[in-house]
This record gives structure tokens, C-alpha cells and sequence, in this order.
């Protein structure tokens, strides 16, 4: 098992050796999602920390980086193996877009849009909202009592 696989399990429940073709192709889409209002720092380097976590080289990075999210076609951009990961997908493009803590009406409209596409209904994206929205707030709570003193 690859180092990284730790923490994909810590994430997903269970450990994924995705390929760089497939880090590639989710890191596009998810850009497209979050760049709907302006893809923001936070944003930016939620989605190259995603990456890097799930197994992402330099040279995939390097590609991510270059990609024009604005000029993407929006359906084009969801191949059928991302649609295996649909509910996952989902879930990752909210933490991104939520990295500037600014999850904003264009990009609730483009996780819908993306999510309609892939088959997962409206109740499962508000439970997953919900979710990034509590992992956020239980993150600020740790950090604070943590770091309290120091």
C-alpha cells in the first residue's frame, strides 16, 4: 500500500489507488465547479492538497495548473469514470469550493449541474453540504484548542 492510501482511507473509509490520468481528469472538473464564480487561492491549493493526498506527481500538478478552467467545456469534462466516483466527486468539489470559505450561489449551481449529470440526487448533495459544512466547524473548533496557550 502506497503511503498516500492512508489518508484516502481516513477520508473515504477505505484506502483507493487512483492513477494520475484519474487525479488529472477530477482536479479539472472539480476546477471548472469552483472556478464558477473565481477560482480563489484557497481554492486553488485545496484542490493541488486533494491531489497530492490521493497520490498526484509534480507533473500532474504542473498540468492542473495549466488548465484553463474558463475556456472547459462544462459536460465534456465528466468522463465516465468520474461518474463511478460520483458521490466522492461531489464531495471534493465542495470541500474546494469551500476552501475560501465563500461557497457561493454560482458554485452551489455548479455542484448541482455536475451532480444532475452524474446521477446523485439534490438530497444527497445538501447531505453532503452539510457534512463539509460540520468537518469546517469541527476543523475551527480543533485548531482553536489546540493552539490554545501556544
Amino acid at each position: 500500500m502506497r503511503n498516500y492510501t492512508y489518508y484516502a482511507r481516513e477520508i473515504l473509509g477505505y484506502p483507493v489507488d487512483f492513477p494520475e490520468d484519474m487525479i488529472q481528469k477530477f482536479a479539472k472538473a472539480q476546477l471548472i465547479i469552483a472556478g464558477a464564480d473565481g477560482l480563489s487561492a484557497p481554492e486553488l491549493e485545496e484542490c493541488h492538497g486533494l491531489g497530492r493526498v490521493f497520490g498526484a506527481t509534480d507533473e500532474t500538478i504542473a498540468a492542473i495548473e495549466k488548465f484553463d478552467f474558463r475556456k472547459a467545456n462544462f459536460e465534456e469534462s465528466f468522463p465516465p469514470e468520474i461518474k463511478a466516483y460520483a458521490r466522492q466527486f461531489i464531495y471534493f468539489a465542495v470541500r474546494i469550493c469551500s476552501a475560501d470559505n465563500e461557497y457561493s450561489q454560482e458554485e452551489r449551481a455548479h455542484v448541482r449541474k455536475a451532480a444532475t449529470f452524474m446521477g446523485v440526487g439534490e438530497d444527497v448533495v445538501k447531505t453532503i453540504e452539510g457534512i463539509v459544512a460540520a468537518e469546517q466547524g469541527l476543523r475551527a473548533a480543533r485548531i482553536a484548542i489546540l493552539s490554545a496557550g501556544m
